[in-house]
């Protein structure tokens, strides 16, 4: 059975994702993990500076993140704006 991405509003379907198999999701983890493990051994200098891009990022593109939180979770457009604001917020602190 596929995973779903439904409009809570509308309950339309708006995207449909395939289940991994096992192996996809052991590379998947695996992957995840050395990720990991190269981010933790960058200076602190530098993933701030990733993060605190991650921040402007959705800064400059609030609207859009915006709408995606309202068409995903039926948010009122301004609780969705004010939740991107606080995620830059905490992504910048």
């Amino acid at each position: 059975m596929a995973y779903k991405t439904v409009n809570p509003f509308t309950n339309e379907t708006i995207a449909t994702f395939p289940d991994l198999t096992d192996t996809e999701l052991a590379q998947k983890l695996d992957r995840a993990q050395a990720t990991y493990r190269e981010w933790s051994k960058l200076p602190f200098a530098k993933r701030a500076a990733i993060v605190g891009k991650a921040a402007d990022l959705l800064r400059t593109q609030k609207d859009k993140y915006a709408r995606l939180l309202t068409l995903e979770m039926g948010k009122l457009y301004r609780e969705s704006l004010a939740e991107v604001e606080l995620s830059a917020d905490i992504l910048q602190y």
